[in-house]
């Protein structure tokens, strides 16, 4: 084989292997900017999520949410009009659930929660916790939980790392990126909701709420593994001929 020959070769497996990833295989991003609608009232519209919203009545509604200049996705109880009426402006509080459903299992490589703040900031009395369960492709779940410690600064179990990007307290966003999270197993989808204090606060809204700013899903790794091995096995059967 001449260089020529392996030059295109070469070029022949690039192409194939990245028309091959820009099918349902590929990384997919979630972001708040797809939410179409009002503030309080929206829908979500992208071909690798599926996004839902459920209550303790069982419907709910999502929501787009601006504050210190980031935007998330939220849920409000059904029927709310201003996202200003929902008790958490809405927020994702300990009795809602918003559901992210993948349209073929992948790896959820990074999570961005944000509104996650301490006591004493903006009206938040404990230090807000959200609670993350993913589905794994087998069927059964595994659950993780991540928790506010101080200004910029959180603890996620079950491992993963934990970049602040923009402080709990006044005046920022209480903005966190959580990569590494369910060892990075292939899941289809997964859910997170607020955790409850037990406090019994008479305002929700002095409770954990937050909201979910983005996500980066990616293939598993075995998927790419294949593509990529037919792309290795076209390029040998033109070397042979």
């Amino acid at each position: 084989m001449n260089w020529q020959t392996l030059s295109l070769s070469l070029s022949a497996l690039t192409v194939g292997v990245a028309s091959l990833l820009s099918a349902p295989a590929q990384a997919a991003s979630l972001s708040a900017g797809n939410c179409l609608g009002s503030a309080a009232d929206c829908s979500y519209n992208d071909p690798f999520f599926s996004l839902s919203a459920s209550d303790g009545a069982g419907s709910a509604q999502l929501t787009r949410k601006t504050f210190e200049g980031y935007t998330g996705i939220g849920v409000a109880t059904s029927g709310t009009t201003d996202i200003f009426d929902d008790p958490s402006w809405g927020e994702i509080d300990f009795d809602e659930t918003l559901s992210v459903d993948f349209a073929t299992a992948k790896v959820l490589d990074n999570l961005e929660l944000g509104f996650l703040y301490q006591p004493g900031v903006n009206s938040d009395r404990v230090f807000e916790t959200a609670e993350i369960t993913a589905q794994l492709a087998d069927g059964s779940f595994l659950t993780e939980t991540f928790s506010i410690t101080g200004n910029n600064t959180g603890s996620l179990t079950g491992g993963g790392t934990v970049t602040n990007i923009s402080p709990s307290t006044a005046g920022g966003a209480g903005l966190y990126s959580l990569s590494g999270i369910f060892d990075r197993e292939a899941i289809l989808g997964f859910s997170v909701t607020a955790v409850d204090s037990g406090k019994n606060f008479s305002r929700q809204s002095w409770d954990s709420d937050f909201v979910v700013a983005g996500a980066e899903a990616v293939p598993e790794p075995s998927i790419v593994l294949g593509l990529l091995g037919i792309g290795a096995l076209g390029a040998v059967r033109r070397r042979k001929k």
